[in-house]
Order: structure tokens, then sequence, then C-alpha cells
């Protein structure tokens, strides 16, 4: 893994000023990128006034894509940026701000357990990596999401491993340290997915996505967790064509 300063990724962040949509006039607009096929996923407010950015850079890093997290200031001029990876395709999508850094979480193609795996970077203040983890199985694990609790992290997404051939919604949760306290896997009739998280506040969390409906679409799933990963209740919204959700 690797930090590097000053680098920029191609895309374009704008904040608003005003909130009738008739007046909104852009306060100001950035773009950051280098040459190759960048992206941002996630934005976040920091504590102190400024804006942290997870995505992926093909600009910069030794593989196809790796992790980018950047922090700007209020104004978006950067501060600093961190690349994280190694020779695979990495894609951040989701980050948090901590109380002595930050995480960021999304997929590896060269997991170490075989394909796929979730992955789960943290960092000092500066971007500078502390560590990494990967989660899962030996077939497919796509991470979509991540939320940060006080004493840990829950990533959800889809798994493809445990007989799951056409992917189940699967939940990692670890502690500060990046070490798992749980998985679980949401086993259904057909696929389901996990594409979106919120965490409450008994260290529980929903999970928003979809899960196949017996008309041959897909459905809009929401699912409430405790906070040791069991399920307090379930909910589909759909109709008659696919219906998903990506965010809670």
């Amino acid at each position: 893994m690797r930090t590097r300063s000053g680098h920029l990724l191609a895309f374009v962040v704008l904040l608003l000023g005003g909130f009738r949509p008739a007046n909104a006039q852009v306060t100001w607009r950035r773009t950051y990128g280098g040459f190759g096929t960048d992206e941002g996923l996630c934005v976040r407010t920091t504590s102190d006034g400024g804006i942290l950015v997870a995505g992926s850079t093909g600009s910069f890093g030794a593989g196809s894509s790796d992790f980018y997290l950047l922090r700007l200031d209020g104004n978006g001029d950067p501060l600093w940026s961190g690349v994280y990876g190694g020779p695979g395709a990495e894609t951040g999508v989701s980050c948090v701000e901590l109380a002595d850094g930050h995480a960021i979480a999304g997929t590896t193609s060269l997991g170490q357990h075989g394909g796929y795996d979730y992955m789960l970077v943290r960092t000092d203040q500066n971007g500078a990596p502390l560590w990494e983890r990967h989660y899962g199985s030996t077939e497919w694990d796509l991470c979509h999401a991540m939320v940060g609790l006080p004493d840990g992290f829950l990533l959800g997404g889809i798994t493809y491993g445990g007989g799951h051939t056409t992917g189940a919604a699967f939940f990692v949760r670890t502690d500060l340290a990046g070490d798992t306290l749980w998985t679980r896997t949401m086993a259904t009739d057909g696929r389901s997915e996990c594409l979106g998280l919120h965490a409450t506040p008994d260290l529980g969390a929903v999970a928003a996505g979809r899960v196949a409906a017996d008309n041959g679409y897909d459905d809009g799933y929401v699912v409430r967790l405790d906070m040791l990963g069991d399920t307090l209740w379930t909910a589909t919204v759909g109709g008659d064509s696919t219906d998903l959700m990506r965010g809670v």
C-alpha cells in the first residue's frame, strides 16, 4: 500500500449554495484527476468542515485500479491523497472519518481468500496506511457498502461462496483493528444483495439492496440487524418490474 500527496482524482465535486432548487448556485467546482480512469463513489463531510472522498484511481498506483482517498478543505482544495492496493484491481466504495484517522472499504480482485474479496484499509490522519484486511470466501465476494461503528466497522455486499451460486447478501463485522467479530449471509430462494448500509444507535444496522422476486425480477430489500448480526426484521418493496434500493 502507498500514499502520495498531490494526486488528483478525475471527478468533479460540486458544492451548491442555497437550498431552493430554483435559486441554487454553484459555490465552487473542482476537478481532480490524472490521465487514467478515476471515479469517486463516496463523499463525507469531516469534523473540521472539510470533505473526504473515496473511490478508485487508474492514474496512480500499481494495479489497473487502486483505492483512492482524497482529503479536501472546505474550499475543495486537496490537503492530501492516498493510494492503496496491489497489482490487482481495487475498487473503493465507502469511507469514514475516525477520531484518529480514516477507513476506506471496497473490493480487491486478488483477495487473500481467493478471487474477489472485501477489502478494508485503515489510515492515520494524514492518509498513511496502518493496516489492510481482506474478508470473504474462495469464490467472489463484492463489497458495496461500509459504515463505521463506535467499536469497529460493518461491511456489506454479496458473496458467491458457501454454495450461493446466484449470490447472497453478505455482512462482515470487525473491531477497530479489522479483526472479524462475525459474518452473516442472508440466504434466500434466489439472489440477494446488500447495496447500502446505515448504522443504528444500538450498534446494529439497516441494510438495503435487492432480492429475487417470484416474477423473475428483483424487489427492493431492507434488513434490520442487531449488534450480533441477527435479523430483527426484513421488508420487500416492489412491483411487476425490477426494483432495488441503494441507500438508507
